[in-house]
């Protein structure tokens, strides 16, 4: 009886110790995932063009050059 207050007493600890180590890991990385991220969604834009497409002749011909 002892043994297995014990071990389940070892085994709370030690999952406690694995969700520490796995909300450290995923905090660190949080600030360069949310960077990347931004990034690639601004890098987007530049596709869009700067004036909408009835007062850009080229890009309502098809040429795309409206940027």
């Amino acid at each position: 009886m002892p043994h297995q207050v014990l071990v389940a007493i070892l085994m709370i600890n030690l999952l406690i110790a694995m969700m520490n180590s796995t909300y450290q890991r995923i905090s660190d990385n949080a600030d360069i995932e949310w960077k990347f991220f931004r990034g690639k969604l601004l890098a987007g834009y530049e596709d869009i063009p700067a004036a909408p497409g009835p007062l850009c002749a080229e890009y309502t011909l098809g040429e795309n050059r409206c940027n």
